[in-house]
């Protein structure tokens, strides 16, 4: 009776953690833009790190750049989603066995690109709204 006590006692603690580490596993929400209202243009290019070459781009080159920005930002989320199955399958084995949690690919190198790109697209979005491109 103790020990299935004791087994029952280790699943409700295994259990939790390993959902816990699957939980960590997804990409958090990118930071918001930063908000541009009553601040001066000096500021918002300092605070984008937006460099010169930046600024002597035009708008046909900023609007290319934007569908290469958004082709690139698309290959990653494929990456991740291309295993979010294999993880889950790996959560739901790891719900019943820890081991299996540890096969999970986090997929750190895509979420960095992502993280990345999505600030270089707020960077493009400002240079065409600052030489009023469409």
């Amino acid at each position: 009776m103790r020990i299935a006590y004791e087994r029952l006692l280790r699943g409700y603690i295994l259990v939790p953690l390993t959902v816990l580490f699957l939980v960590s596993c997804a990409r958090s929400a990118p930071d918001l833009p930063i908000s541009w209202v009553n601040k001066a243009d000096a500021e918002i290019l300092q605070s984008l790190k937006i460099n010169e070459s930046d600024l002597s781009k035009t708008c046909p080159d900023l609007n290319s750049e934007l569908i290469q920005v958004n082709e690139a930002i698309e290959d990653n989320e494929l990456v991740i989603k291309g295993d979010r199955t294999k993880n889950q399958i790996v959560g739901y084995l790891g719900a019943l066995f820890i081991f299996p949690a540890f096969a999970a690919d986090n997929n750190d190198e895509a979420k960095a690109n992502l993280e990345n790109l999505q600030f270089r697209k707020d960077q493009l979005y400002y240079l065409k709204s600052r030489q009023s491109c469409n």
